[in-house]
């Protein structure tokens, strides 16, 4: 009875104290693997526009650049099995044995995923890709005028001259006279002559410029949430009875860490151009300039013409010799309208490009919960029948702490609070199971040895 009562005490024993991140320990019995766990890689926000101080916002070189586009990352360990999913079953004690049931601790590992660290510009890039036909319209023929003469007609006959009746005998001689030549209406057209001319096309050529970069900040996971399990005292009903119940396991969620991490990007979402003026292209073509037509002179309606009269009759008698009288309008002016046509030229065209530019990435590391916290019993709790040799080990184990640099208390082999969370950290440091508990390891890392 004694010794089960000792390795129940030892149990209780076992079960106080806080777990937290330690060591791996072996189970006493085979059960569940536990499911490697990793969280996922979250994307940052931007923070802030701030840069370095004194940085330029260019690309610099990558400091953990991927290899093959893929971050290194070790195998996950290998997680502990838990003997008890539902912490509900106990080891078979025999006589004289002593068991405990501890927390092994969450297990982690760091991990590297690729983070872009540097956005670079687009590149912009301009071409000549053929020529781009451009008309304009221009004066060909300049305005002139033409006239209009009106029809002519002879009117009422005036006296030209005389000439002698023939009354006896006569002699015949020659006088000149004007004669009327009606016409019809004419339009007389102003002739051109051709005169070369130029004309200057202008044109604009694209030209890309570089991306403005600027400095920013983004924020990264540093470490992911991970659950912590560890032993909390309860009162027992009824309320007052002075009894502990040691054995409640408490559940929680750490969470994660993030990291600020300093970026360049590109502040111009495409690429920029601006316009750069070329020289023109010059292109000749010809423009007719109207001369008015002349008008011919009045007299011209009229001509001179000889006939023959008589110049010494025998017997004379004067007669009055007629003529027509050409009667005509004046000319009138009229417009003879300009031409206007479409000169065209070649001029270069272009083709505007904006090829992006890769990402340059970094490897950034992340602490991930490899191993979740499980429960498992231990055959190595310390039992010990006599009460006087068990504060004499209390004792042993709180010098070993003191001189190994954990603040345990006094030596006076009381088993207190102090000395318990000595243990624990002690536990911890080392990478043994956690809790508080005196196990065969945790003498032996103290170099006490029963």
């Amino acid at each position: 009875m004694r010794k089960g009562r000792l390795a129940a005490g030892a149990m209780i024993f076992a079960l106080i104290g806080f777990a937290a991140e330690a060591g791996l320990a072996q189970g006493a019995f085979p059960g569940q693997g536990q499911q490697v766990i990793e969280d996922d890689f979250a994307g940052g926000q931007y923070q802030d526009k701030g840069g370095w101080p004194g940085g330029s916002g260019q690309c610099l070189p990558p400091q953990n650049p991927p290899k093959g586009g893929q971050c290194y990352n070790p195998p996950p360990p290998v997680c502990p099995q838990s003997d008890c999913p539902d912490g509900q079953c106990s080891p078979p004690i025999k006589p004289g044995e002593c068991w405990s049931q501890c927390i092994i601790p969450a297990k982690f590992r760091i991990v590297s995923k690729p983070v872009a660290t540097c956005q670079p510009c687009a590149t912009p890039g301009v071409h000549q890709n053929g020529h781009t036909t451009v008309s304009k319209e221009v004066l060909l023929r300049t305005p002139s005028h033409g006239y209009k003469i009106p029809a002519s007609n002879c009117g009422k006959q005036q006296v030209a001259g005389q000439k002698w009746v023939k009354v006896a005998d006569a002699e015949y001689g020659k006088m000149k006279i004007k004669k009327c030549i009606p016409h019809k209406e004419q339009t007389l057209w102003p002739s051109y002559r051709s005169e070369p001319r130029q004309l200057a096309v202008p044109y604009t050529k694209p030209v890309g410029l570089p991306g403005q970069m600027e400095t920013a900040w983004i924020t990264v996971p540093a470490q992911s949430s991970w659950e912590h399990l560890y032993r909390k005292a309860t009162p027992c009903p009824p309320n007052g009875s002075g009894m502990t119940d040691c054995s409640a396991v408490c559940s929680e969620i750490k969470p994660g860490k993030r990291q600020r991490i300093r970026i360049s990007r590109c502040k111009d979402k495409g690429c920029r151009f601006t316009q750069q003026t070329m020289p023109p292209v010059v292109v000749s073509y010809n423009v007719e300039i109207g001369i008015p037509p002349q008008l011919p002179p009045p007299a011209e309606s009229c001509r001179v013409d000889e006939i023959t009269v008589m110049i010494k009759p025998p017997v004379y008698q004067q007669v009055d010799v007629m003529e027509s009288v050409c009667e005509s309008g004046k000319p009138v002016s009229f417009p003879v309208p300009g031409k206007k046509g479409m000169v065209t030229a070649k001029v270069p065209s272009y083709a505007k490009t904006c090829k992006p530019n890769a990402p340059v990435y970094d490897c950034v590391q992340q602490k991930v919960q490899a191993c979740k916290p499980v429960m498992v019993w231990r055959q190595e709790a310390i039992c010990q029948d006599d009460g006087k040799s068990y504060t004499s080990l209390i004792g042993q184990v709180q010098t070993a702490l003191i001189q190994a640099g954990y603040p345990a208390g006094p030596a006076d082999g009381a088993l207190h609070e102090q000395t318990k969370q000595a243990i624990w950290k002690f536990q911890e440091d080392k990478g043994l199971a956690v809790g508080g508990t005196l196990t065969k390891e945790t003498l032996e890392a103290l170099g006490i040895y029963q």
